[in-house]
Parts: structure tokens; sequence; C-alpha cells
């Protein structure tokens, strides 16, 4: 899952940085909402952390009114009630107070997305993926995948079905964006991945190819089992 988040402040960089580690979650930092409109589209949910209200509300109707699905929470909201509420107004789809908590953070983020249709968990024969958490889970025992190939696993089964675009797979890889050097190594870690759904008993080609797409996730399991 890809989070954008845009904020100027050094310390609260530093406490997402530690609240989102090792969550299944990969973090880009944008000080500026042109970076911000920039890098949206390849976004699953965007965290803005605006200090005005006024600014605050401005900016959340832009945003809808070019991006309207993209699940968006607000932090470091005003503590007034009447304020929070003019920011809920606006479209935001939750907000939070000048003090933050790591897991109240989290749940509040994960509940943003559930709403917003995101997958909570995928099951195909023995194997249980959960997109919001990062896990994959076989016979009842966790599977550690590697970082790249874990984040492309979330990414592709936030949304199974959905064809995520090359350019949207190599920002959630943190794969450099020029057009070759990242189509090929989405392919790899592709190629990678596939490997390993093999080993826990799902079909490799359970990832499809979309021709001048992308890919697109279709869990389907191995005919015979290892």
């Amino acid at each position: 899952m890809h989070l954008l988040i845009q904020t100027t402040n050094s310390q609260l960089e530093a406490l997402l940085a530690n609240t989102f580690e090792a969550t299944g979650f990969t973090l880009q930092l944008v000080t500026s909402y042109e970076q911000l409109l920039a890098k949206l589209p390849c976004a699953d949910a965007l965290l803005l952390d605006v200090a005005q209200e006024a600014a605050c509300t401005q900016r959340i109707l832009h945003l809808r009114t070019v991006y309207p699905t993209v699940p968006l929470l607000v932090i470091h909201a005003p503590e007034s009630s009447a304020s929070r509420a003019n920011i809920l107004l606006s479209g935001a789809d939750d907000c939070l107070g000048e003090l933050l908590e790591p897991r109240e953070l989290l749940a509040r983020l994960r509940s943003v997305l559930r709403r917003s249709g995101y997958k909570t968990e995928l099951r195909c024969g023995d194997t249980v993926i959960q997109p919001l958490l990062g896990e994959v889970w076989v016979r009842g025992s966790r599977v550690h995948l590697p970082e790249r190939e874990c984040a492309l696993l979330m990414a592709l089964a936030a949304k199974p079905d959905e064809v995520r675009s090359n350019v949207q797979l190599a920002e959630r890889l943190g794969i450099p964006t020029s057009k070759r050097e990242s189509h090929q190594a989405v392919h790899t870690s592709v190629s990678s991945l596939r490997r390993i759904l093999q080993r826990i008993n799902i079909d490799p080609n359970s990832i499809r190819n979309i021709r001048g797409q992308g890919y697109a996730l279709q869990l389907t399991p191995l005919n015979s089992y290892a």
C-alpha cells in the first residue's frame, strides 16, 4: 500500500516513518502542494498535514474535484469541533488532532481504506493475504516475503482485478521512474513474486500481464499441491 504524505514538519516525518515501519505501507513524502498533485495518481491514500484550517479546506475541495476517490486523512486538524466538521464536510474521509497516537492513526487509516473498497483479506487455498496489514499467512503460519515482492503483492491484492500500471507499481516499489528502467524493474519483481506464489501453492499466472496497461491479480490455486 502506497501512502503519500504532505508535510514540512521534520518531527512528524520521523514519527510517521516509525509508525509505518513493517506495516505493509510504503511512504512517499512531499513538501509542496505541486509535488502532491504530481504524485497523487500513484497513491493508495493521502495524509495531509496543514496547520491552517482555511488552507486545509481549500486544498481538500480542490483535491476532491481533481481526484474524487483517493482516500484522504487530515492530520494535525484544529481542535475545535466546528473546525473538524468543516474539514470533513469539505471532503476529508477522517481527521486527527495535534496529538497523534500511532495505533489510532493506523487504525483510522485502515478504516478509511476499507470504506474506500480496499480488500482486508484474500484467501486462496491455504493462503491468506492481508493487504492492509502487509501480511501473508499459509496454514496459520506467517510467511515473510522480501520487501519489494511484499510491496508488489500488497499493491495488487488491495484491489484485485484492477489493473495497476507499470508507473504506479514502480512508485510503490521505489523504482526510478524513467520508463525503460521502471518497466524492466517491475517485470523482474513480478517474475520473482510469481516464483514465491508458486511455493505457497498459488498459480504464478495469478499475476496477469494486461498488454499495454500493466498487471492485475486474479488468485487461482495450483491444481496440485507440493
